[in-house]
């Protein structure tokens, strides 16, 4: 299981187990939202906005900012906003929260990639494999 580890003002550096969204639209809006700040050259408040949804979604933290998804509109910018301010509060550093953000961001899109069949797999390794001994080609 993925984790990251954060400190703020605890005297030693906490982890924090990620556990992506269940729902397939959670994960990809907060993958999209994630990307587009990236798109933007790293914009600061789009980025911090981002790292704390993926956050606030993946872990326990985004209880303990007393953030609710639901209550935003399932908006991950203001959810962000929201965990993003406890994590500050908090004493965490803003590059704390982006590197504990990216490593959310790639566990949900790990969950997004298109997989392939068993079909396209049999296929591929067909189409790789020498023509046997006689046939033609």
């Amino acid at each position: 299981m993925a984790a990251f580890k954060l400190q703020g003002r605890a005297k030693a550096p906490q982890e924090y187990s990620i556990v992506v969204p269940a729902l397939y639209i959670d994960r990809e809006s907060l993958v999209i939202l994630y990307q587009r700040a990236i798109e933007r050259g790293g914009e600061p408040m789009s980025l911090v906005r981002a790292a704390g949804a993926l956050i606030g979604r993946c872990t326990a933290l985004g209880r303990a900012a007393k953030a609710d998804w639901s209550a935003c509109g399932c908006d991950p910018r203001i959810y962000g906003g929201e965990v993003y301010s406890f994590l500050r509060e908090q004493g965490c550093t803003v590059e704390e929260i982006v590197a504990a953000g990216k490593a959310c961001y790639d566990e949900c899109l790990a969950t997004l990639m298109a997989r392939p069949t068993v079909e396209a797999i049999e296929k591929r390794a067909g189409e790789s494999m020498p023509p046997a001994p006689g046939a033609t080609g």
